[in-house]
């Protein structure tokens, strides 16, 4: 069903490692105020509704992609959380034939993750991310491939799936897989939450070094929580 929605959400993850370093500025760092995105996601290009098949567009309303990411801070264990809700992606389901879905690639706008630290903010997209060079602007997931899809969906019924594709990241590409369950809620809603663990090192996301920020986990969770509407 949601064979190649499974992405992103995630982001996210890089995006995470990013926070957590920027934890706290000292006086040998300047401090980072949070700055407004400088650029959006264009309007991702979705696949054609072919026969049979209804097109789905995902509900920013109700959509989220985060990032997830451990530290030690000021001595003590921090999680730090990134989210977002400006997320983009499409796709064609025909609930008789789920495996016959096409999608579009899934578009996370990098400029607009927020954790509970204004300063980290900034530093995330400075210096993590480098949101000011274009290439880095927007995180995007193409899904491949999927697994667990059933030839035929339930309204109701939850399905584990696993979501493999094309992640780019602060200008880099890597192939990642998305574990979760997607389920059909009504013929007009599709529902599912994805995650995945990506090494900090396959995006080249380097932490700035901070004092009162030690032990920066070397992997970061992405997750997309999504409902997407039909269309």
């Amino acid at each position: 069903m949601l064979r190649r929605l499974a992405i992103l959400p995630m982001l996210t993850t890089l995006l995470l490692a990013a926070c957590s370093s920027a934890g706290t500025a000292t006086a040998d760092q300047p401090t980072l105020a949070a700055e407004p995105p400088t650029s959006a996601p264009t309007a991702a290009t979705g696949p054609q509704a072919g026969s049979g098949g209804a097109m789905y567009q995902l509900d920013p309303a109700k959509t989220t992609a985060s990032f997830t990411i451990n530290e030690i801070l000021l001595g003590q264990p921090n999680t730090v959380v990134g989210t977002t809700r400006d997320v983009k992606g499409s796709f064609s389901l025909d609930l008789g034939d789920p495996a016959g879905a096409e999608y579009g690639p899934v578009e996370i706008n990098a400029d607009s993750f927020v954790t509970d630290d204004d300063r980290r903010n900034g530093a995330i997209r400075r210096f993590i991310l480098q949101t000011n060079n274009p290439d880095n602007a927007i995180v995007t997931f193409q899904p491949i491939s999927v697994d667990g899809l059933p030839s035929s969906a339930e309204v109701g019924t939850d399905y584990e799936v696993s979501v493999t594709g094309d992640l780019t990241l602060h200008g880099i590409t890597q192939s990642v897989t998305f574990q979760g369950q997607v389920s059909v809620a009504s013929a007009d809603e599709v529902q599912g939450s994805l995650s995945a663990s990506v090494p900090r090192a396959d995006f080249d996301l380097n932490i700035p070094s901070v004092p009162s920020v030690a032990d920066v986990q070397e992997t970061v969770l992405l997750k997309l929580d999504f409902v997407a509407s039909r269309s």
